[in-house]
């Protein structure tokens, strides 16, 4: 299963409990003893949170009531110009000529704009209809708002992926539903508000809401609570800061507990805060009301009370972002000793509970739907992945069911998530199921060439699933299908069928006739057919009786890196010989010792326990204990670790594994561009990923204790001071005004951008990401970047300008891997 840079966490990650609390170390095989971490369980009653739009209390106002501002009456939009997709840069036109500086001029209706497009596309004016939508095959919109006053106010833009007002950028809400609006800063008269990606139609919304803390009740995580259980829990909800300084502290708390919150709340700042709540337990189903508090602020907010045995919501803290994270369930209606867990994914746009009342109860099955973070979230990869099995975990823990008596399933793209997770854990399944399931996104919907060129390939390795055909025919699978499916094609689930069977797995296919893509032909029985097929459990019990499971004497695994998941049976990856290419092993064990030959492995170790035996690995012969570890030298293969400051599976790139560790985002005390440019990122992290994370300044940094967390930076050492205090001082970057240095090369001018990842100084564990900057012009180059979607993938390092956004990826300055000790490479 998976491992640690997502996982890592020790009691800080999760949150004070009330006195008497102490951590519980994981002792069992499960997820997160494979990793090796702790998690502090919080026994009792935790600290609590208030969901609330109104000032803090402490200023003696009651809180006024939000008003819609006017909507605008006429936008100027602007058709594709440029052709994008899951990509690492997509060009943009629009961007390069209105956006990457603050003091372009705005289009004018009939001006022309010319992409990488054959065609270019002109502005054109168009007003909304009634209820202030805006429609078409828009790329970019524009209007110039104006206010009659300065004000800070609430946004949001259904159907928009973002909102950019007066040059700062803000993340809309693209898939739309989410409710919540971001603080912007509007000024007096003119305001140039542009928003890109439109998904067929937007529409923007301008709200008043009271100065500073604002407490939102729109996108509350919740849980549910249980009849006749005694409320112990926790819920989450977004908090904003309307003004223009910082709120150096948040602190929820319910009763007598409470919880700090470090890092206070940026100024125009967005975070998502959780609460802990406590009560009798209900009486009969229905709804329970509590009144909790952020700071001086109340609100009443109302839970469901449902049968515990489900369907019901559960909440837990992730050990991504120690941010408040929900799965649904459903009990077995036979005992749990003897019950098995089967992992259903959700398709896009499906949230767990839903997919939970898709199924009917089972007595042997134990039915559990995490959320991908969000409905539509990162595709079930990334950390849709991790979120999947911190989920199963939390049912592990609680229900003492073995881990070896799991199963996956999921539909649509949740079917994807089935095919993703089982070729890249194929020792964490019984069996798998997916359910119109599309294999990868290049066999689905496609990609840019440039996402299959190195080493953006490489930086997205996992996603490349039939990389992994040798994993997944160790997993049964029944696939599930839809003849006539009009979404995910039912070729994607035959092509699939057939490369199974030819590698040699075990595979059964149903392809329903006369079908879709969602289908319940037995209307009477609970569940629906696409999801709750009774052949594939059947399918799956037989699996289960056919044998016991067991380790076995031979195992093969190929896998993207150690860190994707570093154990398969009995060996454990520890370091790959070069960076950004696959890793493979061979191992069989009988009574003469063990063979093993590795493929771009520089480190392994053995799992096996008993006396110590002769290992023959790539024909070379090692004697050594049975629970060693090997590395490779210039001289051959040896019994050692690799120094504890190299990469690992516990420490390594690429870019995206920076977002994980309880990160921090850090600017400079006095710049701007970073500010925006950090709170752009963390807006972009609550909305893909339903997380929670801190901006900080750098003087607020390092007055602060951050220790045993990644520390993402932004700007250049010569305007924040924390570059300093967290990169070691052999680095091979250098980002300052004007001019980036990587090595014995170098770059000047003020329109450079870099992005990249290195070990913090002084930790062992803990990472550093980088978004430099020599000037303004690089720093808002740098929200071309998209690390929160999944599919696209960045190395450890990349320097690039404004080239990128004329021709993309191939513009780059430079682009690729430290080696395994964090070094340039040398070629």
């Amino acid at each position: 299963m998976p491992c640690a840079p997502f996982f890592r966490g020790h009691a800080a990650c999760v949150a004070p409990a009330r006195k008497g609390c102490g951590i519980l170390a994981l002792v069992k095989k499960t997820m997160l003893s494979r990793v090796r971490v702790l998690f502090a369980a919080c026994v009792g009653l935790v600290g609590s949170l208030v969901l609330t739009a109104g000032p803090v209390r402490g200023q003696g106002e009651p809180a006024a009531k939000p008003e819609r501002l006017t909507a605008p009456q006429e936008w100027l939009v602007l058709a594709p110009v440029d052709a994008r997709g899951r990509q690492p840069f997509n060009p943009d036109a629009v961007f390069l000529r209105y956006l990457l500086d603050r003091s372009a001029p705005p289009p004018r209706a009939g001006e022309s704009v010319q992409g990488t497009n054959k065609a270019p596309s002109v502005w054109t004016a168009i007003a909304p209809n009634e209820k202030g939508w805006v429609a078409g095959k828009i790329a970019y919109a524009y209007t110039a708002y104006s206010s009659d006053r300065a004000q800070i106010v609430l946004a949001s833009v259904p159907g928009g992926a973002t909102l950019c007002v007066n040059g700062d950028a803000h993340s809309g809400d693209v898939y739309g539903g989410n409710g919540v609006g971001i603080p912007v800063a509007l000024r007096k008269g003119t305001n140039h508000i542009f928003v890109r990606g439109v998904r067929g139609r937007f529409q923007l919304r301008l709200t008043t809401c009271a100065p500073g803390l604002n407490i939102l009740a729109a996108d509350a995580t919740k849980p549910d609570l249980g009849v006749g259980e005694a409320v112990d829990t926790r819920l989450g909800a977004v908090v904003v800061n309307a003004s223009q300084e910082t709120i150096p502290e948040l602190t929820t708390s319910y009763g007598e507990f409470e919880r700090p919150f470090h890092g206070g709340l940026a100024p125009l700042g967005l975070r998502k805060v959780w609460v802990g709540l406590a009560g009798p337990a209900p009486k009969k189903i229905g709804e329970q009301k509590f009144t909790v508090q952020v700071n001086d602020a109340t609100r009443e907010f109302v839970l469901a009370v449902r049968d515990p045995a489900g369907p019901r919501r559960r909440t837990y803290l992730s050990f991504i972002d120690a941010s408040l994270q929900q799965y649904s369930e459903i009990l077995p209606t036979g005992e749990i000793d003897d019950a098995s867990i089967a992992l259903s994914l959700h398709g896009a746009g499906v949230d767990a509970f839903g997919q939970a009342r898709s199924y009917g109860p089972k007595p042997d099955f134990y039915l559990v739907c995490p959320t991908n973070r969000r409905r539509f979230g990162f595709d079930w990869q990334d950390w849709g992945r991790i979120d999947a099995y911190e989920a199963l975990t939390q049912v592990l823990l609680r229900t003492g069911i073995s881990s070896s008596r799991v199963f996956l399933t999921g539909h649509s793209m949740g079917g994807h998530g089935t095919w993703h997770l089982a070729a890249l854990d194929p020792d964490g399944f019984v069996a798998a199921g997916p359910s119109a399931g599309w294999c990868s996104f290049d066999s689905y919907v496609g990609r840019p060439p440039s996402a299959g060129v190195e080493p953006w390939r490489g930086a997205d390795g996992s996603s490349n699933t039939l990389d992994y055909l040798s994993n997944l025919v160790q997993t049964p699978v029944y696939i599930l299908h839809g003849a006539d499916d009009d979404n995910v094609p039912a070729r994607e689930g035959k092509d699939m069928q057939k490369v199974i069977a030819e590698a040699g797995g075990r595979v059964v296919a149903h392809f329903e006739p006369g079908v879709k893509h969602w289908w319940d032909k037995n209307k009477e029985a609970k569940g629906a057919d696409c999801v709750d097929w009774a052949p594939m459990w059947t399918f799956f019990r037989n699996v289960l009786s056919d044998a016991p499971r067991k380790e076995p004497d031979r195992i093969a695994y190929r896998t993207v890196d150690p860190a994707t998941d570093p154990e398969h049976y009995w060996i454990r990856l520890v370091q790959a010989q070069v960076p950004g290419v696959p890793v493979g092993i061979t191992a069989e064990r009988d009574a003469t010792g063990v063979r093993i030959t590795t493929t771009n492995l520089r480190s392994f170790a053995s799992m096996l326990r008993g006396a110590p035996r002769k290992f023959v690995i790539d024909g070379e012969v090692v004697r050594a204990r049975s629970g060693a570890t090997f590395l490779r030298t210039n001289l051959g293969w040896t019994v050692a670790e690799p120094p504890v400051a190299e990469k690992s599976a516990d420490r390594c790139g690429p870019l995206k594994r920076v977002f994980a560790h309880r990160f921090v985002l850090v600017y400079g005390e006095d710049d701007r561009e970073a500010l925006a440019r950090a709170r752009y990122d963390q807006q972009r992290w609550w909305y893909r990923g339903n997380g929670d994370c801190a901006v900080v300044s750098d003087v607020q940094f390092l007055a602060g204790n951050y220790a045993d967390r990644n520390v993402i930076l932004y700007g250049n050492r010569m305007i924040n001071s924390a570059f300093a205090a967290v990169l070691p001082r052999d680095c091979p970057f250098d980002v300052t005004e004007n001019k980036i240095t990587l090595g014995k090369r170098a770059w000047t001018g003020a329109g450079l951008a870099c992005a990249f990842v290195y070990p913090r100084r002084g930790e062992d564990q803990t990472l550093v990401g980088v978004f430099g900057a020599t000037g303004i012009a690089g720093a808002r180059l740098s929200y071309v970047l998209a690390p929160f979607v999944s599919g696209i993938g960045y190395p450890d390092y990349t320097v690039f300008d404004a080239s990128v956004l004329t021709k993309g990826a191939e513009a780059v300055h430079a682009a690729g891997w430290f080696d395994f000790a964090w070094r340039l490479p040398t070629k």
